[in-house]
């Protein structure tokens, strides 16, 4: 499934700044935890994110940047129509003057969370060519965050902090509340995979950074998987939406 914040995630302003998560644009302020991006405030040294609703109407508006190129604006529609599929959600090009996704190629993939209500809110993408790498940006911009920040992630996956790279950290932030509205999804197309910001032992072995918590069982190696949308991804986006 994909998961939606139902509270503000924290973090200290200094631990933003120290990592660089911090972004400044006019007068808008936002955030990046990996490929997740969120509007932001700062109050009293903690940075408290903002935003991320539903789109009015399931209708997400979109514009692409010129240096998109024509024959990867296709791949996008092919990734949304994963989504307006399973949902009540439909993608119109226009610079609407409630709000747009502006969709970049970029150098890596990510995308803000939900309605930002702002002209141009960000999804870069990289992977145009892996269908469901897209669908995981646009499960983004719909609203839906890492099933590995579910509240109650606890209880299904165990977070091996020693062996995440330094200074990514910040990446398996578990998020004060959120909406579950299916039970925790390993299978969900908004999950990473185990071995995820994992550091290098000294026989070049990618350390693993998630484990799945006993008494639950589920094939690790399947973890984080990008070939389709879940039942509970489909399902949660239903729930949020309406059915298609």
């Amino acid at each position: 499934m994909g998961a939606f914040l139902a509270e503000p995630i924290e973090v200290p302003l200094e631990t933003a700044q120290r990592h660089g998560l911090l972004r400044r644009e006019a007068d808008r302020l936002t955030i990046q935890i990996d490929d997740q991006i969120f509007g932001a405030v700062e109050r009293d040294g903690i940075i408290r994110t903002v935003g991320g609703d539903r789109w009015p109407g399931g209708i997400l508006y979109y514009q692409f940047a010129s240096n998109v190129a024509a024959s990867d604006k296709p791949k996008f529609l092919a990734a949304a129509k994963l989504w307006s599929d399973v949902a009540k959600v439909s993608f119109v090009e226009k610079a609407h003057s409630n709000g747009y996704v502006l969709i970049k190629n970029s150098t890596a993939d990510s995308s803000e969370i939900g309605f930002q209500g702002v002209a141009g809110q960000p999804m870069e993408l990289n992977r145009w060519a892996e269908q469901f790498v897209v669908a995981h940006e646009i499960g983004h911009a719909l609203g839906f965050v890492h099933e590995h920040c579910r509240s109650d992630r606890a209880k299904f996956v165990e977070i091996h902090e020693n062996n995440i790279i330094a200074g990514k950290e910040h990446n398996f932030i578990e998020a004060p509340k959120t909406m579950n509205g299916t039970p925790y999804d390993y299978e969900s197309v908004m999950h990473y995979h185990a071995w995820a910001f994992g550091k290098t032992d000294s026989k070049g072995k990618i350390l693993q950074t998630i484990a799945i918590q006993p008494p639950n069982t589920y094939d690790i190696k399947l973890l984080g998987q990008r070939t389709k949308l879940s039942k509970s991804d489909k399902d949660d986006m239903i729930a949020a939406y309406g059915k298609a």
